[in-house]
């Protein structure tokens, strides 16, 4: 629907330089066509704008890549870790700390939702082994990690499903 209503802003210079080119053209065809020339620059961008938006779901944050996966450790218990590149059109600083969050699930049970840590265009999250229970590296691949990101401005992402690595 977002896509629809940016398409159709986007169409709407074309329609209404119609409608005056109707209005113009006992005036002067020179005019009319310069604004037609206008008209087509601006449909251009307003065309590149929606299929960003269809993507992206801007003005929201995104995940450019991520991932998922098991970080031994020879002197004590191994984590399972995350790690997200990410964005926002404001800008990767805008994405909040605290209001994005990492949820860990198995078969459709929440094992744990907590808060991501983000900074600089990257996201962070370690738990050691069997803190929350089920999460370890060897149950790891079988886990569905959705990282969830929200900019300073509550734009909220879609949820991103980590891979598993």
């Amino acid at each position: 629907m977002t896509t629809t209503r940016l398409l159709m802003l986007a169409l709407l210079p074309l329609t209404l330089a119609a409608c005056g080119g109707s209005k113009d053209d006992g005036d002067s065809a020179g005019t009319t066509a310069g604004e037609g020339e206008g008209e087509g620059e601006g449909e251009g961008e307003g065309e590149g704008e929606a299929e960003d938006t269809g993507e992206e779901q801007s003005p929201a944050p995104f995940v450019i890549e991520g991932y998922s996966a098991c970080a031994p450790n020879s002197s004590g218990p191994s984590s399972v870790v995350a790690n997200a590149t990410v964005d926002d059109p404001q800008g990767a600083d805008t994405i909040t700390t605290f209001d994005s969050v990492i949820r860990g699930e198995n078969s459709g049970a929440l094992l744990f939702e907590e808060p991501l840590l983000c900074a600089e265009g990257q996201c962070t999250f370690s738990t050691r082994d069997d803190v929350y229970g089920g999460v370890t590296c060897d149950t790891g691949p079988d886990l569905t990690i959705t990282v969830t990101l929200v900019d300073e401005d509550g734009n909220a992402s879609e949820p991103t499903v980590l891979a598993w690595q």
